[in-house]
């Protein structure tokens, strides 16, 4: 009969006890690429040292070159401290809030003081809005248009060239507004009642005064048929229409010269104002003047 040596017995048992422990062990399992809890790998692809932790594959800290925070589900807040995130290629995001001077991007309902400044899309005709701090939230147009030539406005209603108010003789004249080409140059019945130059009187008044609205240098104006503006009216830069004059002492005379258009010159001559039958005209002069016609007041 063979014996055993007691050193062999021990060995025997070892063997047998790893063997148990091993059955009775429930290593769970990782995939891409498959591992048992502990298994140690090198990532080629990242750099990085990796286990398995009986679920995922997940990187080493110590010495790592690099992580790859693609495959991380973050479980809490990031917070930065006064860290910065640098070399971003784009930001994808339902709803990115922050609360010091930030940007919102999403719906969100609430408008704090440390939400100002904040965007957030909320859809429709003006799709964002802006956060004033003051629970206030702002669309991003600016204010409806009013009667007052002011400009960064909006038109409030939509218009087309239907509406009664788009009409050719509502227009100023060479002006095309939705497909409608004006024909109004400032009088003769060319409709509408708007203010003249600085705003003193109406196209309307200027009628009923007896003058005319007409355009000069881009302004509407009053013509009156008079050689000064009535009582209430300012004259516009001087502006006149004139006639010749023609002025005479004794055999001594001249003619002015005149213009039919609007101007600011009057014109002018010099004639003698004395003569004698030996000598002729004298040699003292006088100045003679156009006859204003017409004068723009507003």
């Amino acid at each position: 009969m063979k014996t055993f040596h007691q050193s062999s017995l021990t060995f025997c048992f070892a063997v047998l006890f790893s063997m148990i422990v091993m059955v009775g062990q429930a290593y769970a399992d990782c995939t891409n690429p498959a591992g048992t809890e502990g298994q140690q790998i090198y990532n080629t692809t990242y750099n990085a040292m990796q286990f398995c932790n009986g679920t995922n594959w997940v990187a080493m800290t110590g010495g790592v070159a690099g992580d790859n925070l693609g495959n991380h589900t973050a479980i809490s807040d990031l917070d930065m401290g006064t860290n910065s995130i640098t070399n971003v290629g784009g930001v994808t995001a339902s709803g990115l809030i922050s609360t010091t001077g930030a940007v919102i991007v999403g719906t969100q309902a609430g408008c704090a003081a440390g939400d100002a400044g904040a965007i957030r899309y909320v859809g429709g005709a003006v799709p964002y809005e802006y956060c004033d701090g003051g629970g206030t939230w702002s669309p991003f147009k600016q204010p409806a248009c009013g009667d007052d030539d002011t400009a960064g406005c909006y038109i409030d209603t939509t218009r087309s060239n239907s509406d009664p108010e788009f009409l050719a003789e509502n227009i100023k004249d060479g002006i095309t507004i939705l497909g409608i080409t004006g024909t109004y140059t400032g009088g003769g019945g060319g409709g509408g009642d708007g203010p003249l130059y600085n705003g003193d009187h109406l196209e309307s008044e200027c009628i009923a005064a007896g003058g005319n609205p007409v355009e000069i240098a881009s302004e509407t104006v009053c013509d009156f048929t008079a050689s000064s503006c009535p009582s209430g009216w300012t004259s516009y830069s001087n502006y006149n229409k004139t006639s010749s004059n023609y002025c005479f002492f004794s055999s001594c005379n001249c003619t002015t010269g005149s213009h039919s258009t609007w101007a600011t010159n009057r014109e002018t001559c010099l004639y003698s104002n004395g003569y004698s039958p030996r000598t002729g005209c004298s040699a003292s002069k006088s100045t003679c003047y156009s006859t204003i016609i017409s004068v723009a007041c507003y």
